[in-house]
């Protein structure tokens, strides 16, 4: 029960700290997002700018605005984004279908192919399949997601453009059915799909490799194999 209330006290406090950088970060920005957005139309009168800048709580003191910017995450009012003139928690809502899909394929993927290589690899322990095979999930392991994603979009996309840069869909195109629909998807996800499932397998297969590699090494297993019993078993 500690161990729970550390680690939702631990959550709690990078919540704070993450949304709290995420706020005083933009405020030094040097730029004013909302002047930008109100020069987009010049002919704005100052009285009504007076009004938008109270309506975003903009002419709050920053502790106030720091206090309202808690209050509204806590209760999943985001603001409304100058960029997509729509309010932030819509346009959310609008992608998170596809991060869900994204990872939810990702994550099957790779257990599936960790979970076989990972076994395969602890019965192979110390021949040369175990150490080349390692080395290359502790390679894949230590590179970071942001690195892997960019040399792919830069070498597939843009190099080579085989595959999209950017987008879940191709713009312009009305699908006739949804097998129609779910492949251009997975077309736009394969970049993201190959950098996600890349990375997690060379986390997971270590895992899988070092937990089968103990369980071979229990006392009951060691008996087992003294009595001959059959590795297939």
């Amino acid at each position: 029960m500690a161990y729970i209330a550390k680690r939702t006290a631990s959550r709690i406090i990078t919540f704070m700290v993450v949304i709290s950088l995420l706020f005083f970060l933009a405020r030094s920005a040097g730029t004013d997002p909302f002047e930008r957005y109100l020069s987009e139309d010049p002919r704005i009168p100052p009285e009504q700018i007076q009004r938008l800048r109270a309506k975003f709580g903009l002419d709050k003191p920053l502790h106030m605005q720091y206090l309202d910017f808690i209050r509204n995450t806590m209760r999943g009012e985001f603001g409304f984004s100058l960029y997509y003139k729509r309010p932030v928690f819509d346009v959310v809502m609008e992608r998170l279908p596809y991060t869900i899909f994204l990872l939810g394929i990702s994550i099957t993927v790779s257990t599936i192919v960790s979970y076989v290589v990972g076994i395969y690899f602890a019965y192979k322990r110390g021949t040369r399949v175990d150490l080349w095979g390692t080395n290359i999930c502790m390679f894949i392991r230590s590179t970071p997601h942001f690195w892997l994603g960019m040399i792919l979009l830069l070498v597939f996309a843009y190099y080579i453009p085989v595959f999209p840069l950017f987008g879940a869909l191709t713009p312009g195109v009305k699908h006739e059915n949804t097998y129609d629909l779910i492949k251009d998807i997975l077309f736009h996800y394969t970049l993201p799909l190959t950098t996600l499932i890349v990375r997690q397998i060379g986390m997971y297969v270590l895992y899988m490799r070092n937990s089968t590699v103990e369980v071979l090494g229990e006392d009951y297993m060691v008996t087992a194999k003294a009595k001959g019993v059959p590795k297939e078993l």
